[in-house]
């Protein structure tokens, strides 16, 4: 006997509504799906792969991007006074002696007067600044000579002799003697040399505090009139001491090493000590 019950189907709207939602299903499993692999690709990514600078555009009429100033130190701190050694200043020293071996450059003293008018042939074995020998020049030093106070003064020749009238313009030249002091200064020790000294009048040389040469006669002034031979400059520093005594007119003198060839020395340098 035929059954008298159907079997409806479905009416189209109830499959398109079937439809949308499982298509809406899919597309939100296929979502999580996605975001999951995302997550786990940032989580076993590197660091650094994520941290790339990100480019910024500016257009020309926008203000400049204003960068950090540099750190600055604080001033250093004032040192104390008390603290701060005081150095001496180093010697005053000239490049060389002339071509012909001829020192130019002196601390000189002058004028110191004699007591006697034309005594240069007594005066010169005697003492007019005490300790002459050994005598210690500093330049704009005062010291006590002759019944005077002078000073030492720097002097550089022009000529190959100290014009010790020139340089004593309009003071006492007359019956005078000045004292002309420096410091040979040798790289090597040299020995069998020859000073050759011209002067006008009465001079005497000291060097390393021994006297070397001297006249007591008065004359005219000629290169290497008189001379002392089998003489050494040691190495480093040699102290020469210069006197020179006029009686009337011209005041000069000069002084140059040479060697036992008679050529002169010219690789020597000389020094003034300051005060």
């Amino acid at each position: 006997m035929p059954s008298s019950r159907k079997d409806s189907k479905p009416g189209l709207g109830r499959r398109l509504a079937d439809g949308v939602m499982t298509l809406g299903v899919m597309i939100l499993l296929g979502g999580l799906v996605s975001a999951f692999v995302v997550v786990a690709v940032f989580l076993v990514s590197p660091v650094e792969g994520r941290q790339k600078p990100v480019p910024i555009l500016q257009s020309a009429s926008a203000a400049p991007v204003r960068t950090a100033e540099p750190f600055a130190a604080p001033p250093p701190r004032a040192a104390d006074p008390r603290q701060i050694a005081v150095v001496p200043p180093p010697p005053v020293r000239s490049r060389a002696v002339d071509e012909e071996g001829y020192i130019r450059h002196w601390a000189v003293l002058a004028p110191v007067p004699l007591e006697k008018a034309m005594s240069g042939a007594t005066e010169i074995h005697r003492e007019q600044l005490r300790g002459e020998a050994k005598a210690g020049a500093k330049l704009e030093e005062k010291v006590k000579a002759g019944g005077r106070e002078l000073a030492w003064r720097k002097h550089e020749a022009p000529e190959y002799f100290i014009d010790f009238k020139a340089l004593v313009a309009g003071d006492r030249s007359d019956d005078a003697v000045a004292y002309a002091v420096c410091t040979l200064i040798s790289k090597d020790e040299r020995r069998n040399l020859k000073l050759q000294m011209g002067s006008n009048d009465q001079a005497k040389v000291y060097l390393n505090g021994k006297p070397v040469v001297c006249v007591e006669k008065s004359r005219t002034l000629e290169k290497g009139k008189d001379a002392a031979e089998g003489l050494t400059l040691r190495k480093g520093e040699n102290h020469v001491v210069f006197k020179v005594i006029n009686e009337r007119n011209n005041w000069q003198g000069c002084l140059r090493f040479v060697d036992a060839k008679g050529e002169p020395v010219r690789d020597l340098e000389v020094a003034l000590a300051t005060p």
